[in-house]
């Protein structure tokens, strides 16, 4: 297995999104870069984030439309229980609040207000769509 392995770039606006790895690393970084200068940001190190975790997987990371915000999901058990947390992309922190208990996958509103998800029951059974 390549240990310095990208996924292929989406381009989406103003930049192309993508995750790679760094040499020697167990998790993704999640990146993005801009189209035209070519300037990369990292708005997930996801290296980092498991550091202190006896476990860690990265189920979604989706950015808003509006380019501004990255929702991404992350289970910290091994329970297939996410919890889903939104990151301001240009100060690089996540906002105070976190969904918990869903099947991790996210999906944005076109005009980026809000993003759509699943819980699931205690049985990991899909159960209500917010």
């Amino acid at each position: 297995i390549k240990e310095d392995d990208a996924d292929p770039p989406s381009n989406d606006g103003p930049y192309a999104y993508y995750s790679r790895y760094r040499k020697g690393d167990e998790h993704p970084l999640v990146c993005r870069k801009r189209l035209d200068t070519g300037r990369e940001t990292i708005m997930l190190d996801c290296e980092k984030l498991a550091d202190k975790q006896a476990f860690f997987d990265l189920e979604t990371a989706a950015h808003s439309p509006s380019h501004k915000l990255l929702a991404w999901s992350v289970d910290v058990k091994g329970s297939e229980y996410y919890t889903i947390r939104v990151r301001d992309i240009e100060r690089g922190r996540d906002l105070p609040d976190a969904t918990i208990d869903t099947d991790g996958e996210i999906v944005w509103s076109t005009d980026s207000t809000c993003y759509h998800y699943v819980r699931v029951d205690e049985n990991h059974r899909s159960c209500q769509v917010f």
